[in-house]
């Protein structure tokens, strides 16, 4: 039996999930919806109000843009979770959380794991498996938050931090490193699911990513083996290269950004992409003027 946690900001996509959910997880289960159209919550706030009313000792935290493929994916989960080692389960998932501000993926796509349908609003489809090594399951260190699914007293040994994370970033990853302190986190490959929908990166991503690796700064980086000194190095000059564009490109508070144009320079300073950095921030900074 399975507790599905929904943070839902759509009646319409609410109803099409639900229906969904009775016609493909074939076991017994409840949906706990919590209403979100006025935006009173952030994510974790939903999710930890909606994991106190479930009744089940499996939970599956989901957004609601999603359909599933699988037939009594339930099943699957129910499997997966009895293994007491497992304590989280996703569909999407790295092996690697560098060591500063950046997306779940930000090691490199070749430590990613996937197995999802991502659609489209043109109707269009695109099948995505990212599975190098034909595993069932492959050990990950943080899951999307697209499907999230867990024991009960795993969230209640690790609540969603809704204080450090109050908007709808950094939930998922945070959450998944809270469990892979003591537990594996892993993405399975026997359940498909169709996603709808895309991130939104915006300013409250950005302060999320920054609260991210000041939270967890003493673990960083986070990988389910050691990557070598100069690959590791590597993914985390380009990880400050990507975040100082980030910020450039949304005007970002000017010493913030500045800070991390120098994080970036730290590593090369002669790099032609970290100096047209300076000089954007220049520009900015006197258009600003």
């Amino acid at each position: 039996m399975i507790s599905i946690i929904i943070c839902s900001k759509s009646p319409a996509l609410l109803e099409q999930v639900s229906q969904n959910i009775a016609a493909t997880i074939g076991l017994p289960y409840e949906i706990i919806a919590v209403d979100n159209t006025k935006g009173e919550y952030g994510i974790c706030a939903a999710y930890n109000r909606g994991a106190k009313k479930s009744n089940f000792e499996c939970l599956c935290f989901m957004h609601e843009d999603i359909l599933f493929h699988t037939q009594n994916w339930g099943n699957a989960v129910v499997d997966l979770l009895a293994d007491p080692s497992i304590g989280l389960v996703g569909v999407i998932g790295s092996k690697y959380l560098v060591n500063a501000p950046a997306h779940w993926w930000g090691g490199g796509i070749d430590l990613c794991r996937r197995h999802i349908i991502d659609g489209y609003p043109d109707g269009k489809q695109e099948y995505v498996l990212q599975n190098p090594d034909n595993e069932s399951i492959s050990d990950v260190v943080a899951v999307d938050g697209v499907w999230l699914c867990t024991r009960r007293h795993i969230w209640q040994e690790h609540p969603f931090d809704e204080q450090t994370f109050p908007w709808f970033h950094f939930y998922d990853i945070d959450f998944s490193a809270q469990v892979f302190q003591n537990y594996r986190v892993i993405v399975t490959y026997n359940v498909l699911l169709e996603h709808f929908s895309r991130g939104n990166i915006d300013q409250s991503w950005v302060k999320s990513a920054i609260a991210f690796v000041k939270k967890w700064r003493r673990q960083l980086p986070l990988e389910t083996k050691p990557l070598p000194k100069e690959k590791a190095q590597q993914i985390k000059e380009r990880a400050y290269q990507a975040f100082a564009s980030r910020l450039l490109s949304l005007h970002y508070d000017k010493r913030v950004t500045l800070k991390y144009i120098f994080k970036a320079l730290s590593y090369d300073c002669f790099n032609r992409d970290n100096l047209w950095r300076v000089k954007q921030f220049m520009k900015n900074t006197l258009q600003v003027k």
